[in-house]
């Protein structure tokens, strides 16, 4: 299942109103050919819509009216010797159990996933997430009417669902590019948090924590006993989702994450086809192709084209067309593998020392104040309302202060650590999950196996920087990974390995091209004109005529105003007039 959405009436005897089934169900995809499938009962309404990346919708009605529907897949970690379940057996252990112990089998799902229920002997609705909470799960609880949704779009279609503009998620937003906790950009919806379950009965909702990371037992193993149970459950991560495919597409750059994962499928004897979309003559294209060819995939480079936008996009054009030209048989075509963000607990990119210097000095202030700038999260006063700029300011740093003391790990590294783990993926997930009706496409991403990131979580968090603990867990993988230079951090454990002479960093601005730049260009021109549209301009927000003398000096190139045109574009985006 891709998408959820759903709606319950509070009241006994009470339905639900008029219209809301059509529009929640009409709400969750804009590619018209998609028909939602539905179950309507007296007092609760669900609807989803599957691209069958999974080959199972994942949904279940019973003959009483209790139902389940999943987005994503729980994956329940089997028992030993016990065979891996589909995710349609995982979703009937779910439902099957909820009648008994609803929080007993939830700890065992190692997926990306969410999950609805409704229990219709007890008129209970339960909404969950996974333990990362990366697959997000929206709610409304209204007074007469309970509304959730995996996109914010279903909450814009009906009309009696308040959205009051929330300047403090705004502000974090435009500083930390996501926000913290359970906030979104109305104040009335909150999204459910990292491992959460929410259950509603009447008048009563319960929102609980099926699973804290900050719970999780340290222990005192040795570091050779951490790198071999981390690159067991890594790869049992990678069988899980196997599932039994023997041809699978995957991202491959020239960095570690995908590396591994694209050899690990390899090692359990997937036939793997590789995409790189790096630009020409850069490390990450050159790395990528010599790893390829040291490890057997099929490998396809497509450099980035000026204007192209979303790596899934991209993917799914050319893997179709690879599969059209070539015949090739994928069991499940939909589904893409990628490495996806593992440098960041696996080798602790942006987790910088210095701060945690700071935190474990008990200078939790200069600690947020030397993350923030280090990371360049700046609020964009420049083309704020003088009001709007003096109130959001405080906002971030406060909010990064509150997740902090919440976390309730004794050591001030592992508490900023879990913050990061907790936090990092958010945004990068947020936009492919939330046009997953567009692009097509499902990603498997082992790295981010909630029991393979126990083990990491274990890990002393000064074996873990700066790559130190990554470089020596690859050794575990076959050799033909460690064979071939990768692109490494800058401020990391450097690539022991010699790389190939005159290659460009992939994200260096002087590795685009004259066109690359123009057509850059032109779309932050393009962002700034639909900024500056007069109907429905937020004018508690933003000063328009900021906004219109930025744009024109990034016009002229006077000045690269990108970042703050970037910033207005987020801002109407997300800022509806209070209904």
């Amino acid at each position: 299942m891709t998408l959820i959405a759903g709606a319950l009436a509070r009241r006994p005897g009470v339905g639900l109103p008029a219209g809301t089934c059509e529009q929640i169900a009409a709400s969750l995809s804009r590619d018209p050919r998609d028909r939602p499938l539905t179950h309507r009962g007296e007092r609760v309404f669900f609807a989803k819509v599957d691209i069958g990346a999974y080959r199972e919708p994942a949904f279940r009605v019973d003959a009483d009216g209790s139902l389940s529907m999943l987005a994503g897949e729980p994956l329940l970690l089997p028992a030993e010797g016990e065979p891996t379940r589909t995710r349609t057996e995982d979703l009937h252990r779910l439902h099957d159990g909820w009648r008994t112990e609803p929080h007993s089998l939830l700890p065992a799902a190692t997926g990306i996933f969410t999950v609805a229920h409704y229990d219709a002997q007890r008129e209970q609705l339960t909404l969950a997430t996974d333990k990362l909470a990366l697959r997000p799960l929206f709610v409304w609880f209204g007074e007469e009417l309970v509304v959730f949704s995996s996109v914010l779009r279903t909450f814009a279609a009906l009309p009696q669902i308040p959205r009051t503009p929330d300047l403090r998620t705004l502000a974090e937003l435009l500083t930390l590019h996501h926000a913290l906790g359970d906030r979104t950009p109305s104040r009335e919806i909150v999204r459910l948090r990292a491992g959460e379950l929410a259950q509603v009965r009447g008048d009563e909702a319960v929102r609980s924590r099926y699973w804290r990371w900050d719970e999780v037992p340290v222990g005192e193993p040795t570091e050779a006993e951490l790198l071999a149970e981390a690159y067991q459950r890594f790869t049992g991560a990678v069988r899980r989702r196997l599932g039994g495919d023997t041809v699978v597409p995957a991202f491959l750059s020239g960095g570690l994450d995908s590396r591994c994962v694209v050899g690990a499928l390899r090692d359990q004897g997937a036939t793997v086809y590789s995409f790189n979309f790096a630009r020409e003559g850069t490390q990450d294209q050159v790395l990528g192709r010599l790893f390829a060819e040291a490890i057997g995939s099929i490998h396809h480079e497509e450099p980035r084209q000026p204007g192209e936008i979303g790596h899934a996009t991209m993917l799914a054009s050319r893997w179709s067309a690879v599969q059209e030209r070539d015949g090739v048989a994928a069991e499940r075509p939909s589904l893409i593998w990628s490495g996806d963000g593992g440098s960041g607990p696996v080798g602790f990119a942006n987790m910088y020392p210095d701060v945690i210097e700071r935190l474990r000095g008990g200078d939790v202030d200069g600690a947020i104040r030397r993350y923030l700038q280090r990371c360049h999260f700046v609020l964009p006063t420049r083309i704020l309302t003088r009001a709007a700029a003096a109130s959001m300011a405080v906002w971030p740093p406060q909010a990064l202060q509150e997740e902090l003391q919440a976390l309730q790990a004794d050591e001030p590294g592992r508490r900023f650590f879990l913050l990061r783990l907790l936090n990092m993926q958010h945004p990068a997930k947020a936009g492919h999950f939330a046009n997953i009706d567009r692009h097509r496409l499902e990603y498997q991403i082992p790295f981010w196996d909630s029991h393979f990131l126990e083990t990491i979580v274990r890990v002393p968090v000064d074996l873990l920087m700066r790559h130190h603990f990554y470089h020596r867990w690859l050794q575990l993988f076959p050799a033909a990974v460690s064979s071939v230079p990768w692109q490494a951090y800058p401020g990391h454990e450097p690539c022991p390995l010699p790389a190939p002479q005159g290659l460009q960093y992939q994200w260096g601005e002087r590795s685009r091209s004259a066109e690359q730049r123009a057509k850059r260009r032109q779309r932050t021109v393009q962002k700034a004109q639909s900024a500056l549209a007069r109907e429905g301009f937020p004018h508690p927000v933003l000063n328009r005529r900021a906004l219109l003398a930025a744009t024109w000096a990034h016009r002229l190139r006077l000045r690269d105003a990108s970042h703050l045109i970037d910033a207005a574009s987020t801002v109407r985006a997300f800022w509806v007039p209070p209904r």
